[in-house]
Parts: structure tokens; sequence; C-alpha cells
């Protein structure tokens, strides 16, 4: 992998082909890995199998992951979100850099008028009484407000649902998607 200072380019196309005689090893994931959490590229385009693919999401909280070339599979040639494979693409700029370039990450496709939505107080309320798994139970115990609780209610419902990944419904490739922990490494 390279190593030193990287320009990273923002914004701008950069290509970068690694070929490892230990390919989808152990060692080789690890060392991929901890090049990508380091210079934090927004996409990763491989050429291999899917679990390979899994181990490296799972390990760096890439934005896209584009996987091709195994199982009779034409090869990986894009990174780029294919919306009408139900794909979207999350332009999130370097950590150190968040805030110099936009206020929040950009998730495209979305629904603009999501944005700006709110609930109904009356509804929060009816989601305050909702059982909570037993990992927040005890901090949800000490939300007094009952609109809080219910919107902690449809937040804990909405990360149930997006945690950990799913394989995606395009047909033209295989996708992952759904929020992963940041990673461990």
């Amino acid at each position: 992998m390279p190593v030193g200072h990287l320009d990273e380019g923002w914004r701008q196309p950069v290509v970068d082909l690694s070929i490892a005689k230990d390919f989808g090893s152990d060692a080789h994931v690890l060392d991929v890995s901890n090049w990508l959490v380091q210079r934090q590229p927004i996409s990763l385009a491989v050429n291999g199998d899917l679990a390979l693919s899994v181990k490296l999401w799972e390990r760096t909280a890439m934005v896209v992951v584009t996987v091709g070339g195994c199982d009779g599979r034409p090869p990986a040639s894009t990174c780029q979100a294919r919306p009408q494979d139900g794909e979207i693409f999350g332009e999130v700029p370097p950590r150190k850099e968040l805030r110099e370039h936009t206020r929040f990450p950009v998730y495209v496709p979305s629904a603009a008028p999501a944005y700006n939505a709110s609930y109904d107080a009356s509804y929060l309320k009816t989601r305050s009484d909702a059982p909570f798994p037993s990992s927040v139970a005890a901090l949800m115990e000490r939300v007094e407000d009952a609109t809080v609780r219910g919107y902690c209610s449809i937040l804990v419902d909405y990360l149930r649902d997006a945690c950990g990944p799913r394989p995606g419904p395009g047909k033209a490739r295989e996708t992952l998607y759904g929020w992963q922990r940041p990673p461990l490494h």
C-alpha cells in the first residue's frame, strides 16, 4: 500500500490499483483496511468475492463498495452509486475537513422534503410507552419528557432496521447497504 502523505484530491478522480500476492488473506485485509481508514477514500471497487468485500466494508466504514470479478460477475469497474439499482451515494468529505465543506454529509438520492420533516407531538407521546432494548432501557428510564422518549423510540427502531450489512436489490451488480460501526482498529 502507498505510504506517507497522500494528496487526497477531494472531488477529483483517483485510481489506485493494488495487486497483492496474499490477496484476501487476513493480513492483506488488515493492511488494506488500515490504509482505507487512514486515507478515507469515499468508495472502493473490489474484484473478489462477496465475503472479502463484506470484511473490508465492516472494517472501514466505506460509503460505497462495488463488488465484481468473481462467480461469473463482470469486473468491478466503477465506484459510482447506481440509483436505478437502489443504491445511494454519500458525499462525506475527510472527517478533519467536514466543517470546511458542509454542515452535514449529503446522501443522494434522498427525499428532500425529509430534511425539514417533523413529528407531531401527539404521535411522539403515543410512542413513549414502547419497550426499549435492554442495552438502552436504563438510559431511557431517565427520559422524563414523553415527546423526547417517543422520539428516542423511533430512533431506536430506525437504528435496529438500518444497522448491519444487507444485500441490495440491484440486478446489475451485488451491493451492500446499511449503517456500520466505526472501524475497530
